[in-house]
């Protein structure tokens, strides 16, 4: 009977531990939308500059950006529980990570009128850390202190006994009772004198806390007094690091917007496929600025958009009814017609499972949402840079025979090639000719060329007599006047004036120099 009254009371307090963390989810998340709807109902209606109404734009920033912090923390919450979540153990510079999420908080604390402060020893401090999963364990850490204190929060990084690091965030909140402390790192618990007090939480920050620090093989200590506040530490074997000796720092959220200059305007036709139409017209109004934009709501729509119009590019949400953007990118990638289309995929799901499948899809980019405008344009106009300098070197390096180009489309163009090589000195083939040999329609070869080259086919054509004539130069150090005719020109002044525009330099100064242009 007493194991049975046991089992009861322990049901009952995991079912109120639940009930607990959904109030705590439901106050985390009013607080910030309200937060946002407010400001943006008074600039809906103001009449004001930017400036007179950029406080409450700021506002509306911050608390969107709290949302994604909440969304991202239940995120990775659910995926410690389920086993799913992986990190990447490297040597890392603890001071370096520190600063940075050091300077991060300094503007919530400022707000909330509490005072921060970071102190870290002289020496080297380095661990082997998972960069992202230490910034989220001190970042909630900081975000738990920030809740539950009202004037002072010290983060010291020591170096104990020279073999270990330790991180303590310390506050002087209300403290926690020693009978409450071991279950601050159980999923969903929360302090009883906290929720009363009305700083509801959701339950899940410190459980996840624990659970990365474990994974990493780090130690997780709390020191706290009622009255007097707490200390979370965290704790790290030191690593010897030797002067000079360079540890790269790369966050994976931390992208550089490039350069957009240098890509004309409205050259390329980019299709955004969306089921929310919301995020359509968000994206349709960012990219129309430089380019040829039109939409599709789901995948099966844009494919069949893609096969009428050849767009130069596809921005496409991963879920989404109908037919999904894993299922239209394969569909793109694995038809003859569209191989060379690059594809970006937009998804909320951010487990690695779900990005390896995104990019064995064959999609060219993966980003997570919520992105930014500046990122997702920087990444359309590097694929597109990157594009132009590929046709630049397909013409004008008479030796160059490979580009960076999908494996379909590499055996497409080889193909082609040897096609347009065996036929060289036949004065019947003709574009029509080749089409039909390669087994793919006129306008489809013309598309395949054009978005591979920059070329039309029978400018390719003309591509790769010259490229032959090259290599015969070079090679097999034929005269101009053998390799013009060996490769289907009928007059040697004609080719010459071909090859020096082709590649900027005259046949026999070529021949001379053994190819090295």
């Amino acid at each position: 009977m007493s194991v049975c009254l046991l089992t009861i009371k322990k049901d009952r307090e995991i079912y109120q531990s639940k009930i607990e963390f959904f109030t705590g989810i439901m106050h985390e998340i009013r607080t910030p939308l309200t937060l946002i709807l407010a400001p943006l109902e008074n600039v809906m209606k103001s009449s004001g500059t930017v400036k007179d109404v950029l406080p409450q734009l700021q506002v509306i920033e911050r608390n969107g950006k709290r949302l994604l912090t909440l969304v991202n923390q239940l995120m990775d919450f659910r995926k410690a529980e389920s086993g799913g979540m992986n990190v990447i153990l490297a040597e890392t510079n603890i001071k370096t990570l520190l600063m940075n999420v050091y300077q991060r908080f300094q503007l919530s604390a400022d707000i909330k009128h509490i005072k921060i402060s970071l102190t870290m020893p002289e020496e080297s401090c380095y661990a082997r850390v998972d960069q992202e999963a230490f910034t989220k364990v001190v970042s909630n850490l900081l975000s738990n202190a920030l809740k539950f204190t009202d004037t002072c929060i010290w983060i010291d990084l020591l170096i104990v006994g020279d073999k270990k690091l330790e991180v303590r965030v310390r506050d002087n909140g209300q403290g926690i009772d020693v009978k409450e402390q071991e279950k601050i790192f159980s999923p969903f618990y929360q302090v009883p004198d906290k929720a009363s007090s009305g700083r509801i939480g959701t339950g899940v920050g410190l459980s996840l806390v624990k659970k990365l620090v474990d994974l990493m093989h780090g130690g997780l200590n709390l020191e706290s007094e009622l009255g007097v506040g707490s200390t979370f530490i965290v704790s790290f074997d030191r690593l010897e690091h030797k002067e000079g000796q360079v540890v790269e720092q790369v966050s994976s959220q931390d992208i550089q917007a490039e350069d957009k200059a240098d890509i004309p305007e409205g050259q390329y036709r980019v299709l955004i496929v969306d089921d929310n139409q919301d995020l359509r017209e968000y994206l349709h109004q960012l990219l129309s600025v430089r380019y040829q934009v039109s939409c599709a709501e789901n995948g099966k729509e844009a494919w069949d958009s893609i096969l009428q119009n050849m767009p130069d590019l596809v921005v496409s949400d991963v879920m989404m009814p109908v037919m999904d953007g894993i299922q239209l990118c394969r569909n793109i990638k694995q038809n003859l017609s569209t191989s060379h289309i690059p594809v970006i995929l937009l998804t909320a799901k951010a487990a690695s499972e779900d990005y390896v499948e995104g990019l064995e899809s064959g999609a060219d980019v993966y980003l997570e949402k919520p992105f930014s405008g500046d990122v997702i344009n920087a990444q359309i106009a590097s694929i597109f840079r990157n594009r132009e300098g590929m046709k630049k070197d397909f013409k004008t390096k008479p030796l160059v025979s490979s580009v960076s180009i999908s494996k379909l489309d590499t055996l497409l163009m080889d193909k082609i090639s040897k096609i347009i090589e065996k036929r060289m000195t036949d004065s019947d083939f003709t574009v029509d000719v080749l089409a039909q040999e390669v087994g793919i329609s006129r306008s489809g070869l013309f598309a395949k060329i054009k978005a591979i080259s920059g070329m039309t086919p029978n400018d390719y054509i003309r591509l790769i007599r010259l490229k032959k004539a090259a290599y015969l130069l070079a090679e097999e150090e034929v005269s101009s006047s053998e390799a013009c005719f060996r490769v289907g020109f009928s007059s040697p002044s004609y080719f010459a004036k071909c090859f020096q525009a082709q590649f900027g330099i005259a046949p026999a100064e070529f021949r001379r120099k053994g190819g090295k242009d």
